[in-house]
């Protein structure tokens, strides 16, 4: 059984992580080439169809995916100096499930929240379409 760890995203949409590597051969115009890694990841992002549920932690903005914990931590070797990171856009896995757990439950802004309808005057929920 492969092992995994959790990593999560605060990125709507999710984010791809892939192991490629970019060469540069021509400094002059900073020209670089991808070498292909063949080995891609996709987390998965909070947006969801409005009116289904919220699939992100407690409503905080991280949605969790299970990772190959051999590809998370050769993509970490290669970006753990990101913004990705730093930011916490995405947040590394954490030696034990509730470490993990009570920083997902911090206090963490969320990346491009959805606007609260009640707080927009003139602003009223249409039904979904049937169909």
């Amino acid at each position: 059984m492969v092992e995994t760890v959790l990593v999560g995203c605060n990125a709507p949409n999710g984010i791809v992580l892939n192991l490629d590597k970019y060469i540069l051969v021509n400094p002059a115009n900073n020209a670089v080439q991808r070498m292909d890694g063949s080995a891609t990841v996709t987390l998965n992002g909070w947006a969801h169809r409005w009116g289904s549920p919220d699939p992100s932690v407690q409503g905080r903005g991280y949605v969790l995916t299970h990772v190959d914990k051999s590809f998370w931590d050769a993509w970490f070797k290669l970006n753990e100096s990101s913004s990705l990171i730093r930011d916490r856009i995405i947040l590394p896995p954490h030696r034990d499930a509730s470490g993990q757990a009570r920083e997902v439950g911090a206090s963490v802004k969320r990346m491009f929240a959805p606007v609260d309808e009640t707080a927009v005057a003139g602003v009223k929920r249409e039904p979904a379409p049937v169909g």
